[in-house]
């Protein structure tokens, strides 16, 4: 018997059973999931979406967090699970 279509991998069925990954918009605030102590960021912090890259397979979003003073304290790309449009509990 020929077969003209293929069949799936194993790894492409798992694939698109998986949860799409939460997208955010650029000016967007956003809280961070993890604490950054390399950035001098606590888990919770609140930054802004400056920059979006749209990589089906690597989506990343480039966030700002200013300080008090109205200055930029860090900045730095995260992943859509490292963040939150919602404070972390």
């Amino acid at each position: 018997m020929r077969r003209d279509s293929r069949q799936p991998t194993r790894s492409a069925r798992a694939s698109s059973r998986r949860e799409a990954a939460p997208s955010f918009a650029e000016l967007q605030t956003v809280y961070i999931l993890a604490a950054r102590p390399d950035l001098g960021l606590d888990r919770g912090e609140s930054g802004t979406i400056v920059h979006a890259v749209h990589d089906a397979d690597a989506p990343a979003y480039l966030v700002e967090f200013v300080g008090d003073d109205g200055h930029t304290r860090a900045e730095a790309f995260f992943t859509p699970d490292q963040l939150s449009t919602t404070p972390p509990g």
